[in-house]
């Protein structure tokens, strides 16, 4: 990352800028570019539902209107937290698999949080963090449910986390590294 890149966003996005610094010097670049991409794209999203609410006075509110950049700009500074601080690059799909599940049941937002994860909560976390998506995200959550026993099926391609999994994640994965 340039110096003159890091100067300016250490003054207009202080947050982020703890959270890119936290990557190799090496991943800074792709980092900053992708987080800039999602609070672009959160900031759209707002904006368009903010002009969709000014146009309908009588529509009620939906999930998606109240959530505004500054909610979009926190749930990505918390997942580049989580995916930095836990070495999650590190991991395997699987591994990233399960902590999907478990940070959707749990730790998400409360407009994000689901019972069951599945592919598109998957895909959503690789394209906050960066994160190549596995080739077929639905058969990497089976393999964590088949092989290791993490997970529990609840319907097509949507998966819970089982008793293992939740242990798994808390004294496995959630141990931050020296």
């Amino acid at each position: 990352m340039k110096q003159s890149e890091y100067c300016e966003l250490k003054t207009e996005m202080p947050e982020i800028a703890k959270i890119v610094e936290l990557f190799p010097e090496a991943l800074q670049m792709q980092v900053y570019q992708t987080m800039v991409r999602a609070l672009a794209q959160g900031a759209i999203i707002a904006e368009i539902d903010d002009s969709m609410a000014v146009a309908s006075d009588e529509s009620p509110p939906t999930a998606t209107s109240d959530v505004t950049p500054v909610d979009r700009r926190n749930y990505v500074t918390e997942l580049l937290d989580y995916y930095s601080r836990y070495n999650l690059a590190k991991r395997s799909d699987m591994d990233v698999g399960v902590f999907v599940t478990y940070y959707y049941t749990f730790l998400a937002p409360e407009e994000k949080r689901v019972e069951e994860a599945g592919e598109e909560q998957f895909r959503d976390f690789c394209k906050v963090t960066g994160r190549k998506p596995p080739g077929h995200a639905s058969t990497t959550l089976n393999n964590a449910k088949n092989r290791k026993g993490f997970l529990e099926q609840r319907g097509k391609g949507m998966y819970a986390l089982s008793d293992l999994g939740e242990h798994y994640v808390k004294h496995t994965l959630l141990k931050e590294e020296d």
